[in-house]
């Protein structure tokens, strides 16, 4: 009940607060007829979760729009270092080429099968380090007891306290996949988390932030 009328209330879910001025959004029912207010009650609810809806939707292709330029303006970067760009050439189309790419650089300068050179490994990094939320191609025989085989029963049974801390881990854990590899839990050594850990000095990336990187691959 406010102001003599009665309102419909529903908490904004903690992962789009940031979103919304206010952690709650109301409706009014238009009525002091508490029955009447009743009846009224799942409509308004229905029309509140379609608005908190409409408003989470409208971010996400904001910001998958802002991230696709992203992923663009580094894609072109790498693709200038394997001598690709040129006037006519359509980054965006082989977008997903470049990506792979990238992820094969990474992989071989890491792996020690051969070293990049150094504008290339930069680059390849730039571009990857912009690129984790896009899918990480797997080997098709990949295993159950590799990193990616793995994550998606760590993150469901560990109990996170934020939804956001679940979903930082997860673009942590993928971007380690992307820069040193699908490896099998046997095969992890130190030295990949002192080589992610620097390819991450590398980008630019805070001293915090790599901490908590390194971090979540070895707590999983």
């Amino acid at each position: 009940m406010r102001k003599g009328k009665y309102y419909v209330s529903v908490t904004v879910p903690k992962q789009i607060e940031p979103l919304f001025k206010n952690k709650q959004i109301r409706r009014s029912t238009g009525t002091s007829d508490f029955a009447l207010a009743k009846q009224r009650q799942h409509a308004l609810a229905d029309e509140i979760y379609r608005y908190m809806d409409g408003v989470w939707k409208a971010a996400r292709q904001e910001w998958q729009s802002e991230m696709k330029k992203d992923q663009v303006f580094f894609a072109e970067g790498f693709a200038e270092t394997l001598g690709l760009y040129r006037e006519g050439f359509d980054t965006e189309r082989h977008l997903n080429y470049l990506q792979d790419e990238a992820h094969t650089t990474l992989r071989n300068h890491f792996r020690g099968k051969q070293d990049a050179k150094s504008d290339e490994f930069a680059a390849a990094l730039h571009l990857i380090t912009r690129s984790v939320d896009q899918p990480i191609k797997e080997p098709k025989k990949a295993g159950d007891d590799t990193i990616k085989g793995v994550l998606p029963t760590y993150l469901d049974g560990r109990n996170w306290t934020r939804q956001k801390t679940k979903d930082a881990a997860r673009r942590q854990i993928e971007r380690f996949v992307g820069m040193i590899g699908n490896l099998k839990l046997d095969q992890i050594e130190k030295s990949h988390a002192y080589d992610y850990a620097q390819a991450l000095d590398e980008a630019g990336y805070a001293h915090k932030t790599i901490r908590s990187s390194v971090s979540a691959v070895s707590t999983m």
